[in-house]
């Protein structure tokens, strides 16, 4: 009888440690954070993440922008003039990545610097003027004048303690008046025993954002009450200045407004002589 055998074949089992990524299995894109937050259409954004090497679009609330991809973390793109707010996205042969925040679009802004006028009050949407108390009657300014060296300023006409006016250096340098550092960056709030009121008016019905800064100016600031009003009762912001330097940044975002609504930024302090504070506001309007 003949005799069968039967052979196996040994296979040698080698697991090299090579990773997916080299194997040409790329992870997919992620976006985790975008700066700045909000601008307008055609602005630069620069969206950090990972994995956007060969990245094949960036949208905007579904619209296409032109982008640049700086490095596997970071793609600056620029905003579509079509686009309105919304989710960003970046799409790459693995995948697409979302923000899990929208993207804020601006259509319209007013700064408080550049709506500050010598000649108009109301200037725009800007209108300067007191109140006797926080949340009193507002009266806007009538008397224009010139408040220091290049500082020309609207008024209530009172005389101390009863005096309040809103004034801008209007040099390009920081200036003092008396204990008063003024630069040339800020509107220079002077309340005394009243209260310094800069007004905001929106235009239109929408959503806005509002950011900027208080700052005590004065070198011999006392305890001043700095604060942001909505229609003279909600308040959007409040915090104190104690001593001069001192600052107060504000963001309020997604806030919607009707038209002919009023943001009032105001000064008060309980201090008559020692009071000053400066203000940069801006107020943008989100598409």
């Amino acid at each position: 009888m003949q005799k069968h055998m039967r052979f196996y074949k040994r296979t040698k089992i080698v697991f090299l440690g090579v990773s997916l990524a080299a194997a040409g299995y790329a992870q997919a894109p992620t976006i985790t954070s975008f700066n700045p937050q909000l601008s307008a259409a055609g602005s630069p954004v620069y969206i950090a993440g990972t994995n956007f090497t060969g990245a094949t679009s960036v949208t905007f609330d579904g619209k296409k922008a032109p982008f640049l991809v700086d490095s596997p973390e970071s793609i600056i793109a620029l905003v579509p003039l079509a686009a309105s707010t919304g989710t960003v996205k970046v799409v790459t042969p693995s995948g697409t990545a979302t923000t899990s925040q929208p993207y804020d679009i601006v259509s319209a802004s007013w700064d408080a610097l550049q709506g500050f006028s010598a000649t108009a009050n109301p200037d725009g949407a800007w209108t300067l003027g007191s109140e006797p108390s926080l949340g009193g009657i507002f009266t806007p300014f009538t008397i224009e004048a010139a408040c220091f060296t290049n500082g020309p300023c609207w008024f209530n006409g009172g005389t101390y303690p009863n005096a309040v006016a809103v004034a801008l250096n209007t040099s390009p340098y920081t200036e003092q008046y008396l204990t008063i550092i003024v630069p040339d960056n800020m509107l220079y709030l002077a309340a005394e025993a009243n209260v310094a009121v800069v007004r905001w008016t929106a235009p239109a019905s929408g959503k806005y954002w509002i950011f900027g800064q208080f700052q005590g100016l004065d070198l011999n600031l006392p305890n001043v009450t700095v604060a942001i009003y909505e229609n003279q009762t909600t308040v959007l912001f409040t915090n104190s200045l104690t001593f001069f330097g001192d600052y107060q940044n504000f963001n309020v975002s997604g806030l919607t407004l009707k038209k002919g609504a009023t943001i009032d930024f105001v000064s008060t302090s309980t201090d008559v002589s020692n009071d000053n504070v400066g203000l940069m506001a801006t107020v943008d309007q989100i598409k």
